[in-house]
């Protein structure tokens, strides 16, 4: 679904480009809650996905904290998807620092690739993440 593709197409190339011994990079895809099996041992998640939140396209946004509030409707085709993540996170009250970032669709219509201006906010994005990344120690 394009632009729904963000998540796994920044994973990828942060897993080629970024390489860190303290990072382990997963592409949870379609798992939904099943992610909570993989955040038992960490105390940080950084999640990386598309978002609708009503803005401009390409836009870059990121929230830290256990609620997404102005996280208004889930982009992701899936039927579980980041915002409930989140909300079983809070509610089984696991300690884990948590932070999403993504950036604003264009296309969320059929087709592999992300949209040109979803795709044009990729680099930075990536260097939001790295910095990020390089906070948490």
């Amino acid at each position: 679904m394009k632009d729904d593709g963000l998540g796994p197409v920044v994973v990828g190339q942060l897993q080629q480009e970024y390489p860190d011994e303290r990072v382990q990079y997963l592409d949870g895809g379609t798992l939904g809650l099943d992610l909570l099996a993989y955040v038992d041992d960490f105390k940080h998640l950084l999640i990386i996905d598309a978002l609708d939140i009503g803005k401009e396209p390409g836009s870059i946004y990121y929230w830290e904290g256990k609620t997404l509030d102005g996280f208004t409707r889930q982009v992701s085709v899936h039927e579980v998807g980041v915002k409930e993540l989140l909300n079983a996170l809070a509610l089984l009250d696991i300690d884990l620092e948590v932070t999403v970032m993504g950036i604003q669709v264009a296309d969320v219509s059929w087709g592999l690739e992300l949209s040109e201006k979803v795709q044009s906010s990729v680099p930075l994005l990536k260097e939001k993440i790295i910095k990020r990344i390089n906070q948490i120690q």
